[in-house]
C-alpha cells in the first residue's frame, strides 16, 4: 500500500485523502451528536443565540457578564443560524449538522493546503507514513467538525504556518491576517504565535519588511476584532486585553485549578492510548535530539 502511495503525484494523493477521509468527515458531521466541551455550545451558539434575540444576557455564562470571550465566532453562528433559518432549516439540530458539515469540508481545505507544503518540501515515503497515518487516526474526523474556538483557532494557526514555513504562499500580509484570525479565534494561542514570530527572526532571519508585512495583516484583524465586539456588546471593549486581566492578572484562571507541566503527557497517554502515545514521544524526542531549531520547539 506505501509504494503506492509514494508512487502517487500529489493531486492523486490529494484526491483520494479527499474521496476516503472525506467521507469520515462527513459521515461523522452528520451522525455527532451534541458537543465536546460545554464551551462550543454555551458560549458561542448561546451568544450567537443571545445577538439574534432569542437569549438574554442574564442566562449566559459568567465570561458574558465580563466580556473576555472573542465574539468573531458568535457571530458567524448568528449568521449560519439567520442563512439557515431563510432557506427554511429551523430546527436547532439540523442547523448544527450544517454547520458541522460546513466546518469539516473547511478543515480538510486547510489540512490539505499544509499537506500540499509538505509534499513539496519534504517528499518522501516517510511524508507519505505520516500523511496516511495522522490522517487516518480514529478522532481526526471528530475533531475537525468541532464548532470550537479552539478547532478554529487550530486551523487559521495551520494556515499561518503552511504559508510561512511551508511556503504554500509568498504572501506576508495574508500570513499575518491567518494568524490574527487564529488569535481572534483563540486568545491562548498567541503563545504559538509568538513562538512561530520567534523562529522566523531568529532561524530563517526574515526580513524586516516581510516582519512588518506579517505584523500588519495581523492588527487589521485586531482592528477588525474590536468592531465586531462593538457590534456584538453595543459597546467598544478590547476582549484581549480583559482576558488578561481577569485570567491571568487578577488569578480568575487559577480559580479552576492547576495542573504540573508533566500533565500533558499524562493527557496524552489517556486521550490516545499507549499505542499512539508512545511513537509520539519518541518522534518528539528524535526531533529535538536531530533538529532542535525545527518550529516546532519555538
Amino acid at each position: 500500500m506505501l509504494k503506492r502511495l509514494s508512487n502517487l503525484e500529489p493531486r492523486a494523493l490529494n484526491a483520494a485523502l479527499v474521496t476516503v477521509f472525506g467521507f469520515f468527515v462527513l459521515f461523522t458531521a452528520i451522525h455527532a451528536v451534541g458537543y465536546h466541551h460545554a464551551d462550543e455550545h454555551y458560549q458561542i451558539i448561546e451568544f450567537a443565540n443571545h445577538f439574534l434575540g432569542n437569549v438574554e444576557g442574564s442566562q449566559l455564562s459568567w465570561e458574558f457578564q465580563y466580556e473576555i470571550r472573542p465574539t468573531i465566532q458568535p457571530l458567524m453562528a448568528a449568521f449560519l443560524i439567520s442563512v439557515c433559518k431563510w432557506f427554511g432549516v429551523r430546527d436547532a439540530f439540523d442547523v448544527m449538522v450544517i454547520i458541522r458539515v460546513l466546518t469539516g469540508l473547511f478543515a480538510m481545505v486547510v489540512y490539505l493546503d499544509f499537506i500540499k507544503g509538505l509534499m513539496r518540501r519534504h517528499c518522501s515515503k516517510l511524508t507519505y507514513i505520516w500523511v496516511v497515518g495522522a490522517f487516518g487516526l480514529w478522532y481526526m474526523p471528530y475533531l475537525m467538525i468541532r464548532f470550537s474556538s479552539e478547532n478554529f483557532a487550530s486551523l487559521f494557526f495551520l494556515l499561518g504556518y503552511s504559508s510561512l514555513i511551508l511556503k504554500t504562499n509568498k504572501n506576508f500580509l495574508l500570513s499575518g491576517i491567518f494568524l490574527g484570525l487564529s488569535f481572534a479565534f483563540r486568545f491562548q494561542i498567541g503563545i504559538a504565535i509568538a513562538g512561530i514570530t520567534l523562529y522566523l527572526v531568529i532561524v530563517e532571519s526574515i526580513k524586516w519588511k516581510y516582519l512588518l508585512q506579517l505584523i500588519l495583516g495581523g492588527s487589521l484583524v485586531l482592528v477588525a476584532l474590536v468592531l465586531l465586539d462593538r457590534v456584538f456588546s453595543n459597546e467598544w471593549v478590547f476582549t484581549p486585553w480583559k482576558y488578561v486581566q481577569l485570567q491571568l492578572m487578577e488569578g480568575r484562571a487559577a480559580g479552576f485549578g492547576v495542573d504540573p507541566w508533566w500533565k500533558y503527557f499524562e493527557f496524552l497517554w489517556e486521550g490516545l492510548t499507549w499505542v499512539v502515545a508512545i511513537p509520539l514521544l519518541i518522534g518528539i524526542v528524535v526531533l529535538f535530539v536531530k533538529n532542535r531549531t525545527q518550529p516546532f520547539f519555538f
